[in-house]
């Protein structure tokens, strides 16, 4: 009789689960971070239905409250799923609505400390998925160019993020902002009022996101460091990478729109969409992140770590 291989590199088998708890609280931990991202990126990076319509906006606060509602459902199927829990079930249902109805409220009353509190709660949610997403091996020892290669994409994305958004604080949101003048005029007209239009903020924004997404590449080149960047992670880190080079453009243009409306005496967001758009892509990368760290191939990467203890 012969004895079928078993899997190399850790792999579990195909019928090794991890306990239905597990995987449904990593679920959730993706689904919350997520809820998080989106509802973070639409309060505090705020302007999408005076910039992109009506639809955008809506669509993302529907989301964000969806992503939300299956994310305390995952919560409530995971403590349903833990042994001895027969007694408290109805305890769980009753304290699962009283919490959703209590976040509910707060997002309606609050929502910007929603909005910070969910955005921190994102941030711990990715580090997570960095943490887990190294945790299964690839299936072959991936070579130092096909690792490389890998991260390549969100190097390209990372740049176009940097190229898009110095052209968006610089020069299309002081034309837009501005009509009728010329970019000249306008920094010119900055400079009378004494009022900074310096490049420096924008300028280190971009020096540290290349410096990232060039370190990223360089590591994936490193034979010696193979085993701690499998694919996934690889995968995970760019992603959010490109996220928070996203998110950090906010910051970068903040004195930009304060210079702006300071001297010709208008509001200090954006009157381009182009911000409202990275802002969008950066959301999408960090959603995209959970779900590839923490979910693998339609269930949570608990069955793996399980499998491999």
């Amino acid at each position: 009789m012969i004895t079928p291989p078993t899997p190399p590199y850790g792999f579990p088998n195909p019928s090794d689960t991890a306990p239905v708890s597990a995987q449904r609280m990593l679920s959730a931990l993706s689904l919350l971070g997520s809820a998080g991202v989106v509802g973070a990126g639409w309060v505090l990076w705020g302007g999408y239905a005076e910039l992109l319509g009506d639809i955008i906006s809506v669509t993302l606060q529907s989301l964000a409250l969806l992503l939300a509602a299956l994310g305390f459902a995952s919560v409530v199927g995971a403590a349903w799923a833990m042994p001895h829990t027969n007694r408290r079930r109805p305890l769980l249902i009753v304290g699962a609505g009283l919490l959703m109805i209590v976040g509910l409220v707060t997002v309606l009353a609050a929502p910007i400390i929603v909005a910070l509190l969910g955005g921190v709660f994102s941030v711990g949610a990715v580090i997570v998925a960095i943490g887990v997403g190294g945790v299964r091996a690839d299936l072959g020892a991936l070579s130092a160019r096909l690792r490389v290669g890998l991260s390549l994409p969100f190097l390209a994305l990372t740049v176009l993020i940097v190229v898009a958004g110095a052209l968006q604080i610089l020069v299309w949101n002081p034309l837009a902002k501005v009509p009728g003048r010329g970019l000249d005029e306008i920094y010119a007209a900055m400079a009378a009022a004494d009022e900074s239009s310096s490049p420096l903020p924008v300028l280190i924004w971009a020096c540290f996101s290349l410096a990232a997404a060039v370190v990223l590449s360089i590591l994936c080149a490193v034979p010696m460091l193979a085993a701690l960047l499998p694919s996934r992670r690889i995968v995970v880190l760019g992603l959010a990478l490109v996220g928070g080079t996203a998110a950090v453009h906010s910051m970068a243009s903040f004195g930009m729109g304060m210079a702006l409306a300071d001297t010709f005496v208008t509001t200090g967001g954006d009157a381009s969409p182009g911000g409202a758009i990275i802002a969008i892509v950066g959301q999408v990368a960090v959603v995209a992140a959970l779900r590839v760290g923490l979910v693998e191939r339609g269930r949570p990467v608990a069955s793996i770590t399980a499998a491999r203890s």
